[in-house]
Formats: structure tokens, C-alpha cells, sequence
């Protein structure tokens, strides 16, 4: 809703970058929010910086994340953080 609102009011609205994009999923997995690591994941995969190799480990994490196998999915994010070197766990909430 935010971002048809943005559109709607002329505003430009930049795509979610990679490394953002994996760092929420590892927040979010963190927090056991699978709906919301699965659109974070979802958003890495659109993002044109995206390499093949990552492509896999995003694959993976997604099927983890549907299977609700919450330690596969950390599993897969690690490697995906270590790949980009991204670090996950860094917020306060």
C-alpha cells in the first residue's frame, strides 16, 4: 500500500537493494515471521544484482521457508549472509 501511495503522489520509490533485502529476511527469521522472510526473499530474487550463486541460496531458503523448517532456512540464510557478506541478529527489537 505504501508504495501505490508513493506512486500515486509522484514520489519515486527505490527498489529494495540486495544486501537489504537478506538482511531483513535474517531479521525477520530471526523473529520466527516466515510470511515476512518469504516477500523479503521474494524481493532479493527480483533485484537485478542478484548472481547465480545466491539465486540458489535464495531458492533453497524459500523452499526451507515453505516447508516451515526453520533450521534449514537459517542454514541457507547463513550461507547467503557469508556469500554477501551480510550479518543478521544486529537489530534491538
Amino acid at each position: 500500500m505504501a508504495l501505490l501511495r508513493a506512486w500515486q503522489q509522484g514520489e519515486t520509490v527505490e527498489p529494495t537493494s540486495l544486501e537489504d533485502a537478506i538482511a531483513e529476511a535474517m531479521h525477520m527469521l530471526d523473529h520466527g515471521n516466515l510470511p515476512a522472510v518469504e516477500l523479503a526473499l521474494q524481493k532479493a530474487l527480483q533485484n537485478e544484482d542478484v548472481a547465480s550463486e545466491a539465486v540458489l541460496l535464495i531458492t533453497e531458503a524459500l523452499q526451507a521457508v515453505a516447508a516451515e523448517d526453520n533450521r534449514e532456512a537459517s542454514m541457507a540464510m547463513m550461507r547467503l549472509g557469508n556469500l554477501l557478506d551480510i550479518h543478521g541478529g544486529g537489530h534491538d527489537h
